[in-house]
Formats: structure tokens, sequence, C-alpha cells
């Protein structure tokens, strides 16, 4: 049986999560901001909260999130840290029930750590609105980081899930062929889909050169507008879903 509070820790090989992530979901959801529901009555949901950080984030955009988390110690550090503003439910999103629908729901860097990915996004798909919409977000195996990683022998393919990844739940690497393969055998329609910020340095360099000013929030936003030109080279891709 799965441990999602261990999984939900840093180890010697990974932080759980870099300032360069933070920064990554903050211009993701800039890019899908005209998808997002705002209408009072809109209802929103995350799936797999790590400790708010992401949630925080959301809420700049909807009054009020519902989060399903399996982890009982994150779930507990969300409310402590979000309040009112936030339900959060201990529940895998295969177990979770709610007597309500979602016009937004959002799966960000979540998709890689389901069990069976597809009967995941079908028990996501009977959550949401007839016209709700899905934001999916998860790490690129074809980031240029990947590949010069997988160049240099430490990985044997992009694809490949490393252990620090394995200890952190990870289940699987995502390309854009494959992502849009398990969307599609959810009966999921995609209707945009790109990348977000690209990647040629692993997640630990960028967050040493942009503590020692090499880099600043200005290259990382320009490296994202180079990687509309180029999702497949980004390190994270996304797809907006809608049934």
């Amino acid at each position: 049986m799965r441990n999602y509070d261990v999984e939900a820790k840093s180890n010697e090989g990974r932080e759980y999560q870099y300032n360069y992530d933070k920064i990554v979901r903050e211009i993701f959801l800039a890019k899908v901001d005209p998808f997002i529901e705002k209408r009072k009555d809109a209802r929103s949901l995350e799936i797999g909260s790590f400790d708010g950080s992401m949630s925080e984030l959301i809420l700049k955009y909807v009054d009020f999130l519902s989060i399903v988390e399996p982890s009982e110690e994150m779930a507990l550090r969300v409310r402590n840290r979000l309040g009112k503003r936030v339900e959060v439910f201990v529940s895998t999103i295969e177990e979770f029930a709610s007597s309500g629908r979602f016009d937004n729901i959002f799966l960000v860097h979540t998709l890689e750590h389901l069990d069976d990915p597809v009967r995941g996004l079908i028990s996501i798909s009977n959550l949401l609105t007839s016209d709700g919409k899905i934001f999916v977000m998860v790490p690129n195996a074809n980031a240029v980081s990947r590949q010069i990683a997988t160049a240099m022998g430490m990985l044997k393919n992009p694809r490949e899930v490393m252990d620090s990844e394995a200890r952190q739940g990870h289940l699987r690497t995502y390309d854009q062929h494959s992502l849009k393969t398990d969307l599609e055998a959810a009966n999921l329609k995609i209707i945009h889909s790109g990348g977000v910020v690209l990647k040629a340095l692993a997640n630990f360099q960028f967050d040493i050169a942009l503590s020692d000013g090499l880099i600043s929030r200005e290259y990382m936003a320009a490296a994202d507008s180079v990687g509309n030109f180029y999702p497949d080279l980004c390190g994270s891709i996304f797809s907006i879903c809608k049934l």
C-alpha cells in the first residue's frame, strides 16, 4: 500500500518542490487564465495539493477551492495555511465522492502519480460540469534537460523514472504523445495544449542560478515565450480538456 505522507517528502536525490516549480506554476496559470471560469458561483477543484503553494496561486483566480489530497500530513498543512478559503478531503481521486460538479479542475504535476491514469481521468471527468474544463500539466520527458541527462548517461532514456522521482510517487514520465493518448482514452476532448518554459537545466540548477542572480524571472518569462514555439522541449507540457 502506498504511503502518501512519505511520498510527499524530499529525499537525498531530489527536493519535492523547487523555487523553479513555483515560478512554472505561476506562468502556467497565467497561460490558462482565459479558460478559467470565474463567475461567482463557479466551483473549482484541485487534485493533489502538496503543501498548498499551488492552491494559494489558484486562489488568485477563484474565490474558493475544494482540494483532494491523499496525504493526511499535507492536507493538514493546507488547511492550516489557507483556512476558510479551502475545503480539503483526504482521499485519492478514485475514491473521492462529491455531491456536486466542478467548473474548473486542476491536475498539476499529479497525473504522473496516479496508479491508473486513465481510470483517474475518468473519475475526474465524472466530477466535471457539462461545460467545465480540466487543466492538466505534467513534467515533460522530452525537456532539453532530460535529453541532456540522457546524453550524459544519467538516464537510460528521457522517459525513465529516476529512483528519486519514484520515491516521491512518480510512476511515469509523459511526453506530448503519451499525455494525449491517456486524455483521449478517458474520452476527454483537448481544446488547447502547450509547453511551459524551455528548460535546459535541472530544477536544482535553476534554483542555484536564480539564487545567485545568474538568471531572473524575466529570463524565465523569456524562456517560456520561446517555449511557445517549441513546446516539446519545455520542462512541462499541459492540456486543457472538456467533455
